[in-house]
């Protein structure tokens, strides 16, 4: 509770009551010895909380819109290789990314598994995406040269606009 007095102080707001009657479940796969096994968490206990309704700010209103990932992430020959035998067998869908005027986003990756978040400006000038029930995916993004980036630290994400 310390903790969500916190965030509420912060000027965050309730989007769902706190409590045990939302759940997420979630599935894990790993391994031990070689042999892989799957498990399943469940959280009982959720609050989702969101930012009070502002202006975008310049840098967030040139996000809005669809980006896709490009045909080559950079992420070395054999992707490489595998995007474009497979580009020309099968229609492969790409990851794309929708970020829209509340605040939010959409994610869709190229398996068509959804995942849901709010993106927001620091006072830094970063912008971050923060996911919904992925906390561990959060990332930040930039624009530059008419390409946005996801993951600037690790192995960037490339994506181009679509609209």
């Amino acid at each position: 509770m310390p903790q969500i007095q916190k965030i509420l102080d912060e000027g965050w707001e309730y989007v769902t009551p706190p409590g045990p009657n939302s759940y997420n479940f979630e599935t894990h796969t790993d391994s031990a010895g070689g042999i892989k096994f799957k498990w399943l968490s469940v959280r009982s206990f959720i609050a989702d909380f969101r930012r009070p309704a502002r202006p975008l700010k310049e840098k967030e209103k040139n996000l809005i819109g669809t980006w896709q990932e490009t045909e080559d992430p950079n992420k070395g020959f054999w992707k490489k290789l595998l995007n474009i035998v497979f580009a020309q067998k099968v229609a492969v869908n790409k990851e794309t990314i929708d970020f829209h005027k509340d605040h939010t986003f959409t994610l869709k990756t190229s398996l068509g598994i959804s995942k849901e978040g709010v993106f927001y400006e620091y006072p830094s000038g970063e912008i971050e995406l923060l996911y919904k029930h992925y906390p561990d995916q959060n990332s930040t993004v930039t624009i530059e040269n008419g390409k946005l980036y996801r993951n600037l630290y690790s192995n960037p994400d490339e994506y181009e606009r679509m609209n």
